[in-house]
């Protein structure tokens, strides 16, 4: 009984469940005016009515029809194209390569008299996966565009010709102008640039604006300084040596010839001759024959020491005496070596000073002037010593003196009798043979800078850039 109950209910709950559900699924019908604005996302938008039809038309539609297909034909956009109109009503049809000419033929039927709508179904078509006619195309056009640009591409040919001329012109003139007051090379080569490149970069800038390139142009005049500016940041130290020849140039502090020494360069000392000056560096020939070049910015702000501007110059150099020598005439032997010496110059005198008095002996200092053109400064000292030496031993007083061994820390041997001084009074070298001014070995006093310059002048040139020390400034040294 229960399960009959339960078996009606079931029924009776899904015949009134199949009644209500059509009920409230089905949508109510919509009101007048919202017919047009329903359903927005599943139908589109109807098209805008024509802003005016006229009652009798003036056109016919064979005549729109014709007059659009010659249009459409006259552009050469369209493939297949078909015009179709009927009560005003015009039905494009064929092919175009792109969207922009679909619309143009809208445009152009919509706009034509007495249409009153246009049915647009060109059809665009995709282009070929290797169509090469847009590359021929832009050939084409590159090809006409040279033809056309070819009277004003000869006529700025024409105008950079005659750039290069004024630009040798004003370079050589600029040179001959500032040759008249400075006889320098190179300021005369700076000169003609200054006033060379201003007309280059004129008559490019001309050039390029007859051929059109009006933006290249300004970009040219205007990157000029900015290049500059860029180049003198990368090539900072070229710039700077540059400057440096120039300077060294205008100040001269050395010729050629002259014997310098340049201090502090990377913790040395650097002497030698100078052969040359040039727009990288400057070219010494050392005392052992060998080429230097230094950098002209090195030589420029270090210290340069110019041992040919005076030819005097002066010697010194210590002598180491034992404590039973009388300072007083140890000092008068060793002046009248100085003064009968013919390297050393009586003008200014020479001085032989007590320097330093100690336990163990004293310390003779000796000053003398030599002519630095004649005699060499190394070979006089060598000389000078051995003669004072000589003239020591020659004395007699308190015993033979002798010299002390140089070092840092100067210390004097003995003074006992040496068997030499009685014993070789005829032998050579011996106290009772005369010593003479100059020996064999030390090659004769004469400079040694004559015998630098014969082999610079049999060395390899190696530097074939302009000299900024003419050979004139040479002869005027020596004289």
């Amino acid at each position: 009984m229960k399960s009959t109950r339960f078996v009606f209910s079931l029924c009776l709950w899904l015949l009134m469940d199949s009644v209500a559900l059509p009920q409230t699924a089905a949508p109510a019908p919509p009101a007048a005016g919202d017919s047009a604005g329903a359903s927005t996302t599943t139908q589109p938008a109807p098209l805008p009515p024509p802003k005016s039809v006229n009652v009798i038309p003036e056109a016919q539609d064979d005549e729109i029809a014709q007059r659009l297909i010659r249009i459409l034909d006259a552009t050469e956009w369209f493939r297949s194209g078909e015009v179709k109109v009927q009560q005003g009503v015009v039905t494009l049809d064929g092919e175009t390569s792109d969207a922009k000419y679909q619309a143009w033929a809208s445009n152009l039927a919509q706009n034509t008299e007495d249409v009153v709508a246009v049915v647009n179904r060109i059809r665009i078509t995709q282009r070929r996966l290797w169509d090469l006619s847009p590359a021929w195309n832009q050939m084409r056009d590159l090809s006409r565009q040279a033809i056309q640009g070819l009277p004003l591409f000869v006529v700025s040919l024409a105008v950079l010709l005659l750039t290069f001329v004024a630009t040798r012109w004003a370079d050589f003139w600029g040179r001959r102008i500032i040759s008249r007051r400075v006889p320098n090379p190179i300021l005369q080569q700076v000169g003609g640039r200054v006033v060379a490149i201003p007309v280059a970069l004129i008559g490019i800038y001309l050039a390029l604006r007859i051929c059109g390139l009006t933006q290249l142009a300004l970009t040219v005049a205007g990157g000029t300084g900015l290049a500059g500016l860029i180049v003198g940041i990368a090539f900072r130290d070229i710039a700077e040596n540059f400057l440096a020849s120039l300077l060294i140039s205008m100040e001269r502090p050395f010729q050629l010839g002259d014997l310098i020494e340049v201090n502090n360069m990377a913790g040395i000392t650097v002497q030698g001759l100078v052969q040359s000056v040039t727009t990288r560096g400057t070219v010494l020939l050392t005392m052992d024959g060998n080429h230097l070049q230094i950098p002209n910015a090195l030589i420029y702000k270090n210290v340069v020491n110019n041992l040919t501007t005076n030819p005097k110059i002066r010697l010194n150099f210590p002598l180491p005496l034992s404590q039973e020598v009388p300072l007083e005439s140890a000092q008068e032997a060793v002046l009248e070596v100085l003064q009968r010496h013919p390297a050393v110059l009586q003008d200014p005198e020479p001085l032989v000073l007590v320097e330093e008095l100690a336990v163990s002996g004293a310390t003779l200092r000796v000053y003398c002037w030599i002519d630095s053109r004649q005699n060499s400064s190394l070979k006089t000292r060598s000389a000078l010593l051995r003669l004072a030496k000589a003239a020591l031993r020659k004395a007699h007083v308190s015993g033979p003196p002798v010299i002390a061994a140089h070092s840092s820390a100067p210390r004097a041997l003995s003074a006992a009798p040496e068997p030499a001084m009685t014993s070789t009074a005829g032998a050579p070298g011996g106290v009772g043979r005369p010593h003479a001014q100059q020996t064999g070995a030390e090659g004769g006093l004469a400079n040694e800078t004559a015998d630098i310059e014969k082999q610079a002048k049999a060395a390899r040139n190696a530097d074939d850039r302009v000299n900024l020390l003419s050979d004139d400034d040479r002869s005027s040294n020596r004289c």
